[in-house]
């Protein structure tokens, strides 16, 4: 750093650097007085970052020492732009009081602020989890161990994945928890495994988060992920003997990422973190995964340009009223059931608060007055609460006894294990009543806090600040009463303190006890042994206070770290009952309906009257929105192949019936009047296409690794949208692609929905037993057309491509100009055949009009127009095949 070349440092400098070179790469917030302030490299950085002013240390001198600072009463909003930049920032404190230190203040660090680490509300989403992560492979057994870490919660889960055939589950994971700072270590992959680059690549594109800030990757010696001090951390840390309790006994890999992300919490934090809770392995059977082209393709969390969250269907279905709850929808969203049972466990309790609207609405208001109690609990664990975490914590615990109170009006069994399982915590409400001020102040060291009669001596002490002027005057009644001077006063004077001033011709009177003190021209003035402990009793008591209710501040928090673990058992019941209070509520606002679930396995059904799509029909209530059918089954029907218009509402149907399947897999009530449902394994979308600039990969190449990620991992049990496949290369190179996907999926025997503009795919349909033909229904009238919206069986051979594009405004000479080359190519095609075989002059002329320019082609044959009339779709064999003998005879 720049203050390394200072030739004559002083010894504030000489502290400064010493601390720093202890804590590289990383922003140290220096702590003089009322500011952090930054010096060298670090005040360049971050005034660059924070935009505030540089200046310099030393600025007339030789050394001249760049530095910034920003005030310590507004500092989390500084810490917050660095942390999102990527940065960490080492805040180091003065750790004496300055005004009885001997020199120069002790000053440490305590505590490290990460991406991964923050804690600060004011730096926090509240409806997402702020995940660190650790990463770890052993390559000789293709096995990698992936840990998640929310510091704010205590939330702690650790899985181990095999890797034989490259890092796919590991990135879908990643999809899923979306971390903020990734730990991997420093030289295990880049020395042994040429992938690695590439894994680092990915993990910063797929665990981007919804404001689209990549994580920070922090990597790690590897002495940190060693195996034994890894499982004995572990151990000792969570008072154990064995980790079989936990499910990771025989993940080594998953012990050595545990172990890392609990050390590093520990090393950043600086404290024992008793509100993290045991880890638990990532359960995976009884889950579907989502990856990350599906949570992008059906725009879960964001929309594909960032900009309109509020068309999210995270959005439409977040009408919860607490942060836990919003946290847990997001965790259910992105991780569905694949149990029956389960579903239908939550669909039960959604009907059961449907059907107790009144109660329900009410319970809504009570859990609107609820605050985080997650990160509530964790902020008072850690070393860095305040009063206004348990002013806060108090301020949420009071509505706990009316929700129980309303859980238990609701006469159900559904809900029976959350009303036995609830605990109201109102022994610590009370304790927080009883203890802390309503008005408090806010620094657990400056006092101010504590309510009269807690602690006697507290008591004594406030009385003294309050009532100090009148208990001199009464102990100077008390002594006029005494010794009979009636001239006696108390007075007081910063050289002596507190005395008692008699005149010359009373001190005759002054009892042998009272000390001289001073002798003045008209009299003496005297001290006493109790005037001296009530002096000093009054001078001391406000320290002497202060002090008494930080010892008992830490008391309160020894005592609500004691309940850390009914605390959350709490919070987790609280969530739940918000997300299904949040499912009834849509279902009611929205006119959802709960589908029936078929889990066959004889054959399956998919079947949906009147459906909409959730947040599409939400957009525009001006514009009805057009409700579809679908019918699908597992053993006749279990492919769609769909043609019509872009804009036609293609995408539109099938998208719908994923985010349908979806919601119904978390628990939600869906937007149709009546639906019949598989249960799906995995939901996979491949809907456009464009480049990937950063991964070096055309339009075509993300288009064919969307689609080989869904045909290597689909099974039987998918569901399978494909919007366009083939668009990026020659025609006759896509429909071969499209056509040979589509005969996979159909030996697979995945449900499909498949749009294209290749209509040679309808002929499928005759091919391939279970395809069948939909097309979207167009009105179309002098040249305009018009879009119904509407779905049905059968087929077009037309795209519309042309008027859709003048509906989209292109210039009229444009779109005169297309429908001349349109028909030229039909001309073309009817006389060769095929358009890649067109004389190389057929454009040539491009100003002639088409009669001269098409005139050296001989004309049509006069069967080809009987047979583009002649539709199959509403003749019977016999018909067709006597059709078709009279055309042969025509050739």
């Amino acid at each position: 750093m720049t203050t390394a070349g200072t030739s004559n440092p002083t010894p504030m400098m000489q502290q400064f650097q010493r601390i720093k070179l202890q804590h590289p790469g990383m922003i140290l917030f220096y702590r003089m007085g009322d500011f952090y302030e930054m010096f060298g490299d670090d005040a360049v950085t971050a005034s660059k970052v924070l935009q505030i002013q540089l200046t310099t240390r030393n600025k007339n001198k030789e050394g001249a020492i760049p530095m910034c600072g920003v005030p310590v009463h507004a500092f989390d909003q500084y810490l917050n732009k660095l942390t999102a930049s990527g940065l960490k920032v080492a805040v180091c404190e003065q750790t004496e009081d300055p005004a009885q230190a001997k020199g120069l203040v002790r000053r440490e660090v305590t505590r490290i602020v990460t991406p991964g680490t923050v804690i600060s509300p004011d730096l926090l989403d509240s409806k997402a989890n702020n995940f660190l992560c650790a990463i770890f492979s052993d390559l000789k057994k293709n096995r990698a161990g992936v840990a998640f870490c929310d510091l704010t919660t205590g939330e702690f889960e650790v899985d181990e994945v095999d890797i034989h055939n490259g890092w796919g589950r590991l990135l879908e994971i990643l999809a899923l928890y979306r971390p903020r700072e990734i730990l991997v270590p420093a030289d295990n992959y880049s020395k042994v495994d040429a992938s690695y680059d590439e894994l680092v690549k990915r993990c910063r594109q797929i665990a981007r988060n919804q404001e689209g800030k990549e994580p920070h990757i922090e990597f790690r010696a590897e002495f940190n992920f060693d195996l034994r001090s890894c499982k004995r951390d572990l151990q000792e840390h969570f008072e154990v003997n064995s980790l079989a309790g936990f499910g990771l006994e025989n993940l080594e890999t998953g012990i050595c990422v545990a172990g890392a992300v609990l050390g590093y919490l520990k090393e950043t934090q600086q404290d024992i973190l008793l509100h993290i809770q045991s880890p638990r392995k990532i359960p995976s059977d009884d889950k579907m995964v989502l990856d990350d082209t599906t949570i992008r393709n059906l725009e879960l969390f964001d929309t594909f340009d960032g900009l309109n969250r509020q068309h999210t269907l995270v959005h439409l279905l977040d009408q919860t009223k607490t942060p836990m709850g919003a946290r847990l929808l997001r965790r259910w969203m992105a991780a569905p059931l694949l149990k029956k049972e389960e579903i239908e466990g939550r669909f039960s309790r959604v009907n059961c608060f449907l059907e107790n609207s009144r109660i329900s609405d009410d319970l809504r208001k009570v859990l609107g007055k609820v605050g985080d109690l997650e990160r509530l609990i964790a902020r008072i664990s850690m070393p860095h609460s305040n009063i206004s975490d348990l002013v806060r914590f108090r301020l949420s615990l009071e509505p706990l006894p009316r929700f129980l109170e309303l859980l238990q009006t609701i006469k159900s069994d559904v809900l029976k294990d959350f009303i036995e399982d609830f605990d109201s915590l109102a022994d610590l409400f009370e304790y927080l009543e009883s203890h802390i001020l309503e008005n408090p102040r806010v620094k657990p060291k400056e006092g101010g806090f504590i309510q009269l009669g807690i602690n006697k001596e507290l008591d004594r002490l406030s009385s003294l600040m309050k009532n100090g002027k009148q208990l001199i005057a009464a102990m100077e009644a008390e002594e006029r009463s005494k010794t009979g001077i009636n001239s006696l006063k108390i007075g007081y004077n910063r050289v002596f303190g507190y005395y008692l001033e008699v005149t010359n011709n009373s001190k005759h009177l002054t009892p042998d006890h009272y000390i001289r003190k001073q002798t003045l021209v008209n009299g003496e003035r005297f001290v006493t042994e109790e005037l001296k402990e009530l002096e000093e009793s009054i001078l001391s008591a406000e320290e002497e206070s202060k002090t008494l209710e930080f010892e008992i501040y830490e008391s309160m928090i020894a005592h609500l770290q004691s309940s850390i673990q009914r605390i959350q058992k709490t919070a987790v019941i609280i969530a739940n009952v918000d997300v299904l209070g949040a499912f009834a509520y849509n279902a009611k606002l929205n006119n959802y309906c709960r589908p029936e679930l078929d889990d066959n396995p004889n054959g399956r059904n998919f079947e949906l009257r009147d459906a909409r799509h959730p947040v599409i029909e939400t957009i525009n209530p001006d514009d009805p929105f057009i409700p579809n059918d679908l019918f699908l089954d597992t053993r006749n029907n279990f492919i769609l192949v769909i043609t019509g218009p872009n804009m036609g509402g293609k995408s539109t149907y099938m998208r719908q019936a994923a985010l349908i399947s979806l919601m119904a897999q978390i628990g939600s009530y869906i937007p149709a009047r009546k639906a019949k449902l598989p249960l799906f394994d995995r939901i996979f979308t491949r809907v456009g296409a464009s480049d990937n600039l950063a991964r070096g990969q055309s339009t075509f190449m993300v288009e064919m690794s969307e689609a080989a990620a869904i045909l290597n991992n689909a099974t039987k049990h998918s569901l399978v949208i494909l919007d366009e496949i083939g668009r990026g290369t020659s025609t006759f190179d896509g429909i071969s692609i499209a056509w040979s996907i589509t005969e996979h999926l159909h030996e697979l025997g995945a449900m499909t929905l498949f749009a294209t503009h290749y209509h040679e795919l309808i002929l499928l349909e005759e091919q391939l037993a279970g395809v069948s033909n939909a097309k979207v229904v167009v009105h179309e009238e002098e040249g305009k057309i018009a879009f119904l919206r509407k779905v049905v069986a059968g087929y077009t051979d037309k795209s519309y491509g042309i008027q859709v594009a003048a509906l989209a405004g292109l210039p009229f000479s444009i779109i005169d100009r297309s429908k001349e080359i349109l028909n030229k190519l039909k001309i073309a095609e009817k006389k060769f055949g095929s358009l890649e075989e067109n004389p190389a002059d057929l454009f040539k002329e491009s100003s002639v009009r088409e009669n001269e320019q098409l005139s050296f082609l001989p004309a049509a044959p006069p069967w080809i127009d009987e047979l583009r009339d002649f539709d199959i779709n509403y003749k019977t064999p016999l018909q067709a095949m006597e059709f078709l003998s009279r055309i042969q005879k025509k050739i």
